[in-house]
């Protein structure tokens, strides 16, 4: 929806998944304080990206392919990606994908801007898998459900 390829997308949305897990960290004072300003942010190919209400540094690889990367400035390697994904969603991962594909083409890429007060984000949350609040959710696993997905996209 953002004019990214497959892969570009997948690096950029794990690049939000450890910028949320820091956070919570963070808050929880399980995790020490990041710094982002030791990135290349005046090289060329240097990018943020605004995704799911956060500023994502990443890299342009040529127009239309991005990395996001991390704090330590390593790239998010969307190969890496592409197996924590497999492993998480196993036989229903085309499912995920094929539902998550249907969601997004019901909405425009305006509609789900960051400039439009993050809807992409409050999407999000309508479908995000639970856990409990505080320390007993930290690195806990929801269960994800398709139904749910579809329901929060009016589908």
């Amino acid at each position: 929806r953002m004019g990214y390829d497959y892969m570009s997308s997948l690096s950029l949305g794990r690049a939000v998944t450890y910028m949320n897990a820091q956070s919570k960290g963070e808050s929880l004072g399980v995790m020490n304080k990041v710094d982002y300003t030791g990135l290349p942010s005046d090289a060329d190919n240097f990018k943020i990206v605004g995704l799911l209400g956060r500023a994502v540094p990443s890299l342009v690889k040529k127009p239309g392919v991005v990395r996001g990367l991390r704090h330590n400035g390593l790239e998010v390697v969307p190969k890496n990606v592409t197996r924590y994904l497999e492993k998480a969603f196993s036989d229903n991962l085309l499912a995920v994908r094929h539902a998550m594909q249907l969601v997004a083409g019901k909405f425009s890429a305006g509609h789900l801007s960051e400039s439009l007060g993050g809807n992409a984000y409050n999407l999000y949350k309508r479908f995000r898998p639970e856990v409990p609040d505080g320390h007993a959710g930290w690195g806990a696993s929801g269960e994800f459900d398709c139904g749910t997905l579809l329901s929060a996209g009016g589908l």
